[in-house]
């Protein structure tokens, strides 16, 4: 803002919600008539259907767009009052040039000159009036810069920040394409782990039925054993019954021995 006084003003203000600090060295008034405008402006912007579905950078675009259109319709309105009152002065100057010619000529002017000095004081407070007017355009057209050159570093703030999220999606996107990579790496030893096991399941499957084989077999083996026990035992008695026998017969053949011995 333009150096207007000797010392800065700091003053808090509420633009669209936020607090803020303008410091500036126009009078607090004008700093929060500043803020007010601002404010008006977000407050016509929101009334439009369209604003809530815009996203913070295109907002700030936009409220720039209708600040500078202000300032250009201001701008614009300031030069039509500047021409309007070279005109007035034309005219004024051309009026006083004809009253002094009517005054040069005669006496008889003088009715005439009166309503044309009428006319001139007409023309001047209307020339006032139209100064005032243009001194009011000029200070809107100021605020209206100011307003401009704020949102155009807010601008380039936003792109700023913009770019550096640009950066950091990118960053991701490649961390994101690692980890993809690494990803299809254990997906592949995950597949040749399920082969594996895979493999290994069926080879337990196949030595479960060679074991329920051999389970089978060991079956009708004890089996076998258990029908052949009785034999065996047979077999045992036979052998117990051959001895006895053989016993006897030696006990015979001693006998026999004997009393061969005795009728001798």
């Amino acid at each position: 803002m333009k150096n207007k006084s000797k010392s800065k003003n700091d003053v808090e203000v509420l633009i669209n919600g936020r607090k803020y600090t303008i410091c500036g060295f126009e009078s607090v008034e004008y700093l929060q008539k500043v803020a007010t405008y601002i404010n008006s402006k977000y407050a016509e912007f929101k009334d439009e259907d369209y604003y809530y579905s815009l996203d913070i950078e295109l907002r700030n675009i936009l409220l720039a767009i209708n600040i500078a259109d202000d300032y250009f319709k201001s701008e614009k309105e300031r030069k039509s009052l500047v021409r309007d009152n070279e005109r007035k002065d034309k005219m004024v100057l051309e009026m006083k040039h004809e009253i002094m010619e009517m005054q040069s000529k005669s006496d008889h002017a003088e009715n005439r000159k009166d309503e044309l000095k009428d006319k001139l004081d007409f023309a001047e407070k209307k020339i006032v009036a139209l100064n005032v007017k243009n001194q009011d355009s000029s200070s809107k057209l100021e605020t209206l810069e100011e307003k401009l050159t704020a949102v155009r570093s807010e601008s380039t703030s936003h792109a700023a920040k913009l770019e550096a999220a640009v950066e950091q999606v990118k960053k991701l996107e490649d961390e994101n394409a690692r980890l993809k990579k690494k990803n299809d790496t254990l997906n592949d030893k995950v597949k040749t782990q399920a082969e594996k096991m895979k493999a290994a399941e069926q080879k337990k499957k196949a030595l479960e039925g060679e074991n329920e084989e051999l389970k089978e077999k060991l079956g009708n083996a004890e089996q076998q054993m258990q029908e052949l026990e009785p034999q065996m035992n047979y077999e045992k008695e036979n052998a117990e019954l051959k001895a006895k026998l053989q016993a006897a017969e030696r006990r015979i053949t001693d006998l026999e021995m004997r009393t061969r011995k005795g009728k001798r």
